[in-house]
């Protein structure tokens, strides 16, 4: 019987699901507010990187640095007045009441001043984590209560992918696998993202699975809003080649493809191999193989073949 046949070499391979299609988003984003009011004096420029623990606003804090001031010098004071009585007890001209006096006296300064920079702290707004200040709510001189919402940060340096995988795929998805990710803004370009999370249910209604993707963003050229498409890596496969879907043969529900080997054909059944495209993966295993593409549909396990590409090709390509 005449075949034609492709040799193909097995290689390594990553199975992925279909590409899914979402929106980036900021990997945490967070409105900010005061936990005092007070009258806005500044507050940082919208679209600036900002480093946790520093500022991003705050009120005006007059009063508050008065206290502080005034605090310190009680507890100096109070310090002295310690340091004073404790040589007049080692004279034996102070008693000792008058020392435990005095060394509450200093405590009680020492919390005073505590809580009067606690207050002052109170007067500033700063970054919970490094981010860029996305938007600013208010403008300086506003007078803005408790909660008040003063800017939004966004953490640029790793975006969030949402997509969701029907229940029949979600099987197949593992956190930490690999995903490729592309965005239609910038062509040719591919980012390497991660699974961080699958949601332990279907969302109501929608019999679809959220999985959540990190996506690294050291360089700073993904943004949120933008569309992308996410290919998830569910597993990666050694020793398969790459065959194409007509070269596979159903058979009572079974699906086969036939390799060549001394001049007649092998069967090989591929059973649920994953597909890849129009193509199907095939676990062979070491060495290349002579994979019939043409005429498998006459083939049973043993058939005497005979290998003629060119003839094959040609009738093919018809008159």
């Amino acid at each position: 019987m005449l075949v034609a046949t492709a040799n193909l070499s097995p290689g390594a391979y990553d199975v992925t699901l279909p590409d899914k299609l979402s929106v980036l988003e900021a990997g945490e984003h967070r409105m900010l507010s005061f936990e005092t009011p007070g009258r806005l004096e500044a507050v940082a420029a919208e679209g600036r990187p900002i480093d946790a623990g520093l500022k991003v606003a705050w009120l005006d804090a007059a009063l508050e640095r008065t206290r502080v001031r005034q605090a310190e010098l009680q507890l100096r004071d109070a310090r002295s007045q310690l340091q004073r009585i404790a040589g007049l007890k080692r004279s034996q001209v102070a008693s000792e009441k008058a020392h435990d006096d005095a060394i509450t006296a200093v405590g009680l300064r020492e919390s005073e001043l505590d809580a009067a920079r606690e207050q002052l702290e109170r007067k500033t707004l700063r970054a919970p984590f490094d981010g860029v200040i996305a938007e600013i709510l208010a403008d300086p001189g506003e007078v803005v209560g408790v909660g008040t919402p003063i800017a939004t940060l966004m953490k640029l340096d790793a975006l969030m992918l949402s997509v969701g995988v029907p229940g029949y795929q979600v099987g197949r998805v593992r956190e930490g696998a690999e995903v490729a990710v592309s965005v239609p803004a910038l062509p040719g370009e591919r980012f390497l993202g991660v699974v961080d999370r699958v949601a332990p249910a279907a969302a109501s209604g929608r019999h679809l699975f959220e999985v959540e993707i990190l996506v690294p963003n050291a360089h700073g050229k993904l943004r949120p809003g933008m569309s992308a498409r996410a290919a998830i890596v569910t597993s990666m496969l050694e020793g398969v080649i790459v065959a194409p879907l007509e070269a596979v043969v159903e058979r009572g529900g079974r699906r086969t493809v036939f390799l060549i080997e001394e001049g007649r054909a092998q069967a090989v059944d591929v059973g649920d191999a994953p597909l890849h495209g129009d193509h199907v993966l095939i676990a062979i295993g070491d060495g290349s193989v002579a994979l019939v593409v043409r005429g498998q549909h006459g083939l049973q396990d043993g058939t005497v073949v005979r290998v003629d590409n060119t003839v094959l090709r040609a009738a093919d390509a018809g008159p």
